[in-house]
């Protein structure tokens, strides 16, 4: 088979969920503890990202193997699906983060997940430092790379530096890893695919930690099964008046 740039792609991927791997447990596992106390105690994760860092929020949502006690912060201005040039705006200006806290019910026996590759944008910052205001834990997924380079677009404070705790998906700087002879921009972003295998590895850990605990995970089946639909309901019905996107 002809190399190609699409098989070096594949490669700093694998590369990097190796180092991942290696250098993020310690942070992974004090993540896993904070969430699973959360959940042992009734409280709820939510989980916040602007741009294609949402993804990561959804990606923990209702989907099979996935914690119904999970609550997405979905704020279309925020997202790509109204006005994507509209919302890179959007997430440089300052947040209502007390509407969110309200809107959403976060209070201190929650957990907040906040996503940000560049760790640089206005509105995941406030959300951390309200949240925290309130006795929420926050956990960061970022780039330290990225938000500590001088490359930057923002020399403001950064996610890292207010989080209690930051899992580094060791994305490089600009997110883009692969260059292709001849084109002028890197292409193939790492953060989705990374961020991605972090936030399953957390969820997995977090289980593990509730069953050694006494306490039973809830998680969800899958809807494709015979019988998937009928081994949701009951979470359905009993996390749809916490989390608005059931």
């Amino acid at each position: 088979m002809t190399h190609s740039a699409a098989h070096d792609y594949l490669a700093q991927l694998t590369n990097l969920l190796v180092q991942v791997e290696a250098d993020l447990s310690e942070s992974l596992e004090t993540a896993a503890q904070i969430v699973a106390d959360v959940f042992a105690n009734d409280g709820l994760l939510h989980i916040f990202g602007t741009g294609h860092s949402h993804v990561l929020a959804l990606e923990l949502f209702y989907r099979a193997g996935g914690f119904a006690n999970v609550n997405p912060i979905l704020i279309p201005d925020l997202m790509l699906h109204v006005s994507a040039s509209a919302s890179s705006t959007a997430e440089r200006e300052t947040l209502d983060a007390q509407h969110i806290i309200a809107s959403h019910a976060i209070s201190s026996q929650d957990a907040l997940l906040v996503i940000s590759n560049s760790g640089g944008n206005q509105v995941t910052l406030d959300l951390a430092r309200a949240s925290k205001e309130v006795g929420v834990r926050v956990i960061a997924l970022t780039s330290i790379n990225h938000a500590t380079s001088p490359l930057a677009r923002s020399d403001s404070d950064k996610l890292h530096s207010v989080a209690d705790v930051v899992l580094d998906n060791h994305g490089e700087v600009g997110d883009a890893v692969t260059h292709i002879e001849g084109a002028t921009v890197a292409m193939g972003p790492t953060s989705t695919v990374i961020g991605a295998a972090i936030v399953n590895a957390l969820a997995i850990r977090v289980a593990e930690i509730l069953v050694a605990t006494g306490h039973a995970p809830q998680v969800f089946t899958s809807a494709n099964l015979a019988g998937g639909d009928a081994a949701n309901a009951s979470l359905i019905a009993k996390f749809s008046h916490r989390v608005d996107a059931l």
